[in-house]
């Protein structure tokens, strides 16, 4: 599908961006258990879906909220794969 292939171009270019630029982020890169590939497959995977599904129910909730129903699901995970405790902390080293 084009769109999706799209679609996930747009999303792993900037973050390949971000880990290519930041010393941080290559070092907690290279200690993860899991291909970078796989993350931001399962990332944009995630974040279709969640779009899709929104365009099912007429863009409801609000873009806000959606955005944190979003974080709540994905974040945690990522959070943990990335071995930082708290978003913030992620933030702050980027």
């Amino acid at each position: 599908n084009r769109v999706d292939e799209r679609f996930k171009q747009i999303i792993s270019k900037p973050a390949w961006q971000m880990i290519n630029e930041n010393s941080w982020a290559q070092k907690k890169i290279k200690s993860i258990s899991l291909p970078v590939d796989y993350v931001f497959e399962y990332f944009s995977g995630a974040m279709w879906s969640s779009i899709v599904w929104w365009t099912n129910h007429n863009f409801e909730p609000p873009p806000r909220e959606m955005a944190l129903l979003f974080r709540q699901l994905f974040l945690p995970g990522l959070l943990k794969v990335l071995n930082v405790r708290k978003m913030n902390d992620l933030i702050e080293t980027l």
